[in-house]
């Protein structure tokens, strides 16, 4: 804790804090060079983020799939449900089914258990047993795969049973509804190839009987099921453009088409283009494109406020948040002014959408060709959409579109759009990501050209802060040293004065 004046009256704390005000102007000055480069880093890094969410779309724009956009309609959706799995040729198809694809069921007669307040077996179906013949033993098949289920009639519940079944996890799944007093077992897939073959397990070692002394087969006596006949699924059965097909499944993809069978019936189901669905992906890339050109331009032609730098720590404290705010907005301002790496991105996108398509067969060759242009040059490449021109292009030539946004060729003048724009999306953002570095990422250390010099800055302020503190400490001893002569003074002064006086006596 430091204490001045008390021999020469002097503020020495204000002195020191005036004096030290003039000394960190310096480092005020790396300060704000270090906040502007803090500022357009992140900037950078935000239209960057925009930049890689743009080259996703436009990746896609590079891919006929994008173009190749279908409805599919069923003229009994009841019946048949379609919907598109991929490039599926246009035409108008016929459908008829003559059955559904159905598991294997069975369904137990109705139990009617002796006792149901009691939890076993036993209990429950008044069975007979003794500690050494006190099993039930039974196998389930599923027509590949058999598993066989061995259960104490004194220890286990129906409720056991029906779980130990489902977890063998093959292909048989079985459920207990206590309401109907039934048990159901069905397989898990459908077709032909699904099966339930059920056989109770009748040996010495577990032959237990039933209340009238008979051996007991768990399956066929207390459950009630046919043991003697396998249940059996089947296939789908239907007509394809007239040809006799079957599937295992309600669910299947024909010619690109999926195929939902619902019921028996006839439906006739057509594919056609998706003009609206192309045109709204077309219309969607204009907005994403005006959108980040929009953003760039502003960036390019901010106005700098030389007269507003960056504010220190203490200017802050004296104003409010509103002021800052608006100081802030102005101190901002003009980071990207005549920025080469906007502008070369700019310069590039707009080549790359104005130049034609070469070696490409018919009119459309170019957006402009297609209804897509720009208009006053003061926009910076802003692009518009004559709807009714796209609209009759892709009516009338949806193949030579979807030629002009995805070909590719060794000759980069008779690349498609798509690829074009791609390509130049990725350079730009390998440029910001080189300026800037990575927002997020697995670096410890950011080599990027920003991070570098903004490294450099907080080695220097370390430095200066530092020397700024050696400097205080200076003046502090300085006006302490001349604090202790002025007291010693005082003190001498004193002591003649008080040597006059006893003379003067």
């Amino acid at each position: 804790m430091r204490i001045g004046g008390l021999a020469s009256g002097m503020d020495i704390d204000q002195m020191v804090k005036d004096l030290m005000r003039a000394e960190r102007m310096p480092m005020e000055r790396l300060l704000q060079q270090k906040t502007l480069l803090e500022w357009k880093q992140e900037d950078y890094r935000a239209l960057n983020r925009k930049l890689f969410s743009f080259r996703d779309q436009m990746f896609n724009f590079k891919l006929q799939s994008t173009f190749n956009v279908k409805n599919v309609t069923s003229s009994n959706p009841g019946a048949v449900n379609v919907s598109v799995a991929g490039a599926a040729n246009d035409g108008i198809y016929t459908m008829e089914v003559a059955q559904l694809a159905k598991g294997a069921y069975q369904t137990s007669g109705e139990i009617n258990p002796y006792n149901t307040e009691e939890k076993f077996l036993t209990q429950q179906f008044n069975l007979n047993s003794s500690e050494d013949k006190n099993l039930i033993s039974f196998s389930i098949g599923d027509g590949q795969r058999t598993e066989t289920f061995t259960f104490n009639v004194n220890q286990a519940t129906i409720h056991d049973v029906i779980n130990e079944i489902n977890k063998r996890n093959f292909g048989v799944r079985a459920n207990y509804d206590a309401n109907l007093n039934r048990v159901f077992l069905m397989s898990r897939q459908t077709g032909a190839a699904q099966k339930i073959e059920l056989q109770d397990i009748l040996t010495g070692e577990n032959l237990v009987k039933d209340g009238t002394g008979n051996p007991f087969g768990f399956l066929a006596g207390a459950l009630l099921f046919n043991t003697s006949e396998p249940a059996q699924g089947q296939d789908a059965a239907f007509t394809f453009n007239g040809t006799l097909l079957a599937q295992a499944s309600n669910t299947f993809t024909i010619t690109e088409i999926n195929f939902n069978l619902l019921a028996e019936g006839a439906a006739t189901v057509r594919v056609s283009g998706n003009i609206e669905g192309v045109f709204n992906q077309i219309k969607d890339f204009v907005e994403r494109f005006n959108e980040i050109i929009e953003d760039v331009n502003k960036k390019l032609s901010e106005r700098t406020y030389r007269a507003f730098p960056p504010l220190s720590d203490e200017q802050k404290e004296q104003m409010s948040e509103k002021e800052i705010q608006l100081w802030e907005e102005k101190a901002r301002s003009g980071l990207f002014r005549n920025d080469n790496i906007l502008i070369n991105f700019v310069s590039n996108i707009r080549r790359a959408l104005s130049e034609p398509v070469q070696d490409l067969t018919g009119q459309n060759n170019s957006l402009a060709a297609i209804g897509i242009s720009t208009r006053s040059w003061h926009e910076g490449g802003k692009l518009y959409i004559d709807e009714t021109k796209l609209k009759r292009a892709l009516q009338e030539d949806l193949e030579g579109v979807k030629q002009l946004f995805t070909k590719t060729s060794t000759n980069s003048a008779e690349n498609g759009i798509g690829d074009r724009i791609y390509r130049v999306v990725i350079d730009a953002t390998r440029q910001i990501t080189e300026s800037a570095g990575r927002e997020t990422g697995l670096r410890m250390v950011d080599d990027s050209q920003l991070g570098q010099r903004l490294n450099n800055l907080n080695k220097q302020i370390d430095s200066w802060q530092n020397r700024l503190k050696n400097i205080e400490d200076r003046y502090w001893r300085q006006f302490t040293t001349m604090e202790k002569a002025l007291n010693q003074m005082y003190s001498q002064s004193m002591w003649m004065n008080q040597q006059f006086m006893r003379n003067w006596q």
